[in-house]
C-alpha cells in the first residue's frame, strides 16, 4: 500500500517573509475591495468579494512559502494571516472614510472622484491611529445598519450586523490561510531539492470494473492511495467512463505523486470526481502507468 505525500514541516527564518509579502498584497487590494464593497453594498455580493480577496492574499503568501521551501501548511497559513490582517484593517479605514466622504452611491460623486480617494492613502489611513474618530464613524453605521437583506428589505444594524463583520473577517481569514497553506503543502522532493513538475494528465484513463462491488473495491483502494489497478487494468480514450491519472514527478527525485479523477456517466450527464490527490509513488510505478494509460 503506497500512502499520501505529508510535508516534512521544514522550515527556516527566512519563512518570516511570508508576513510582508502577504502585508504588501492585501495592503494593495485594500483599497479596491473598500470601494466594491461599498458600491455593490449587497450582503451575498461581498461574501465573494472577501472570500476572493482573502484567496488572493493567501495565493501571494503560498508563493512567497514556495519561494523560501516552507513546508509546514500550519505555519504558511498563520504567517499569512498576520501580514494579511495589516490589509484588512486598512481595507476598513479606507471603507468608513470613503462612506463619510462620498456616502454609499454614485449620486454625488463620480467613479473618477472615487478612484482618487481610496488611492491616496493619506486621505483615509490615519483614522486606524485614533481609535476615538474609528469609534465616532463606526458606531452610527452601527445603528442605522447599510445592508439589506430578503425581499422584506430588512436594514440589518445592531447585533446581527456585527455578526455579518465577524463572518466577514472570518471568511477573510479562512481563505488567505487556506491559501497559502495549500501551496506550502505542494510535493517537495528533498532528493532533488525542488517541487515535483506537474505532467500533462495521461490521455487515457484506466477503465471502470464491470461489477459494482469491484468498482467499490477499487475505489477503495484509491482512496488508500493504492493505485496497483491502474497499472493492470483495460483502457479508455480519454471522456471514457474510468480513471483518470495526472502524475507529478522531477527527474533527481526517486518518486512522485499521483491525482486520481473517476469520470462516470448517470444517463447524459457525465460526472468528474477527484478521489485521490498526492498519491505516493515510485519510479518504476509511475513509469507502468504511464506506460499503460500513455
Amino acid at each position: 500500500m503506497h500512502e499520501f505525500y505529508r510535508p516534512s514541516g521544514h522550515k527556516t527564518a527566512a519563512a518570516l517573509a511570508i508576513i510582508p509579502a502577504a502585508a504588501v498584497a492585501s495592503a494593495i487590494l485594500a483599497p479596491f475591495y473598500a470601494a466594491l464593497s461599498l458600491y455593490i453594498p449587497l450582503i451575498y455580493a461581498n461574501t465573494f468579494l472577501v472570500a476572493g480577496y482573502g484567496a488572493l492574499v493567501g495565493f501571494v503568501a503560498g508563493k512567497t512559502a514556495k519561494a523560501t521551501i516552507t513546508l509546514s501548511p500550519p505555519l504558511a497559513g498563520l504567517l499569512a494571516l498576520l501580514g494579511g490582517w495589516i490589509g484588512f484593517a486598512l481595507s476598513w479605514a479606507c471603507w468608513l472614510e470613503l462612506f463619510y466622504e462620498h456616502g454609499n452611491g454614485f449620486a454625488n460623486t463620480s467613479a473618477e472622484e472615487v478612484a482618487r480617494f481610496v488611492l491616496d492613502p493619506r486621505l483615509w489611513i490615519g483614522i486606524l491611529f485614533d481609535p476615538e474618530e474609528f469609534k465616532y464613524f463606526v458606531e452610527p453605521i452601527y445603528e442605522r445598519g447599510l445592508w439589506t437583506i430578503g425581499k422584506s428589505n430588512s436594514v440589518i444594524r445592531g447585533l446581527p450586523l456585527a455578526g455579518v463583520w465577524v463572518v466577514e473577517f472570518g471568511i477573510f481569514s479562512l481563505s488567505a490561510g487556506i491559501a497559502a497553506s495549500t501551496q506550502a503543502g505542494y510535493p517537495y522532493s528533498a532528493e532533488a531539492g525542488a517541487f515535483l513538475k506537474v505532467e500533462p494528465e495521461l490521455p487515457r484513463g484506466a477503465a471502470l470494473p464491470a461489477e459494482k462491488s469491484a468498482l467499490d473495491d477499487v475505489v477503495r483502494d484509491i482512496l488508500l492511495a493504492k493505485l496497483d489497478y491502474l497499472a493492470t487494468a483495460p483502457q479508455v480514450e480519454r471522456g471514457e467512463p474510468g480513471f483518470y491519472v495526472t502524475l507529478r514527478s522531477h527527474d533527481g527525485s526517486p518518486w512522485g505523486t499521483a491525482d486520481v479523477t473517476i469520470v462516470s456517466k448517470k444517463g447524459k450527464k457525465t460526472e468528474k470526481r477527484s478521489l485521490a490527490r498526492y498519491a505516493l509513488l515510485p519510479n518504476n510505478a509511475m513509469t507502468a502507468i504511464r506506460q499503460r494509460l500513455g
